[in-house]
């Protein structure tokens, strides 16, 4: 039985924000709902009609009859939303990306380092049982040095109206390759195209380059004839491949490799971890959950989110300027905040 005053806010009854009511109701941790469209909120109060809503944050902040928020917004939104709830002295679990400029995920950083508050973006490939393996195979050097990682995040729809489909798609494999790699690459280089819709982008390669020679290349479409989310990591011992849409094999670990010396392909077994069975959302919420009680610190937090928005917005970068490479400023994510506390 939850606690009078405990659980989570959610801001937003969209297609998200139900996935995210749902989780949470499923925690036995959903402490309110908040949603400005009418019919989306009418629609929330028959579906949980015991648990409170309200049509503002103003509104919900002045009851706080909760302990935490999740917003699942529009992009646009976030930054406005955060700062707010963060002020209010709530920690807060925010959606991909977590701002539209580093300016404001950094300031956003620094509110919750400040007053001492979990901040965690929605970064929900990080959850996923298989990446999750992936993350212990590369720290053990299973496949050796990495050569490479490339992902391919593609489908026909959903075509967004107000965002391009870097922004739209992107966040979910940059935040995989800094999670992978814990590091931050020094170039970045990114060009596509818009058929669709005037300057909204309807494809793009997203390439990245880290320290000693490793790359991270992508392509994001949602316009494609079929649906893709595949991540392919390639070492000098092996390789390994992540498809989100496989059932039942979701990581193969291949010891198949090329040998340089012979310059013979090596034939190897693969293998396929038994993984996890929890849905990935459910497991996200469940950490948020923990970390806000705990302090623990998120793996997907505020840091981390703001490295995408960087990664994100150097792409943006490269993109108007026909895909030229951009810098990424050295030791720049490591620099002191404007305040020192746990949180992010």
């Amino acid at each position: 039985m939850r606690e009078p005053g405990a659980g989570v806010l959610v801001l937003g009854a969209g297609d998200w924000g139900r996935n995210l009511i749902r989780n949470f109701h499923d925690l036995e941790a959903l402490s309110g709902i908040c949603e400005i469209n009418p019919q989306l909120l009418e629609e929330a109060r028959t579906t949980y009609p015991e648990v409170p809503v309200w049509e503002s944050l103003d509104q919900a902040l002045g009851e706080r009859n909760f302990e935490a928020l999740a917003i699942a917004t529009p992009a646009v939104t976030h930054y406005a939303l955060a700062r707010q709830a963060l002020e209010a002295g709530f920690p807060v679990f925010l959606e991909k990306p977590m701002a539209l400029s580093s300016e404001e995920s950094r300031h956003l950083v620094e509110i919750s380092r400040r007053h001492r508050r979990t901040l965690m973006v929605g970064h929900l490939p990080l959850f996923m049982p298989a990446i999750e393996e992936l993350k212990d195979v590369l720290e053990a050097r299973t496949l050796g040095e990495i050569f490479y990682l490339q992902a391919r995040r593609v489908n026909l729809g959903r075509v967004r109206k107000h965002e391009n489909v870097l922004w739209s798609l992107a966040p979910h494999d940059v935040a995989v390759f800094l999670y992978l790699l814990g590091e931050m690459p020094t170039e970045v280089n990114c060009f596509g195209q818009a058929w669709l819709q005037p300057g909204i982008e309807d494809l793009v390669f997203l390439e990245l380059r880290f320290p000693g020679n490793l790359i991270a290349a992508a392509q994001f479409s949602w316009l494609a004839p079929e649906l893709e989310r595949r991540l392919t990591v390639v070492g000098r011992k092996g390789m390994a491949v992540v498809d989100e849409l496989n059932p039942h094999n979701r990581l193969r670990i291949t010891d198949r490799r090329f040998d340089p010396v012979k310059g013979l392909t090596i034939s190897g077994t693969d293998r396929f971890p038994q993984l996890a069975s929890e849905q990935p959302l459910a497991r996200e919420c469940r950490h948020f959950l923990h970390c806000v009680r705990t302090g623990k610190r998120p793996r997907s937090g505020g840091i981390l989110g703001h490295q995408v928005v960087q990664v994100l917005e150097a792409a943006t970068n490269s993109l108007h300027d026909g895909g030229t490479w951009k810098a990424l400023e050295e030791n720049n994510f490591d620099r002191p905040l404007s305040t020192t506390a746990c949180g992010p």
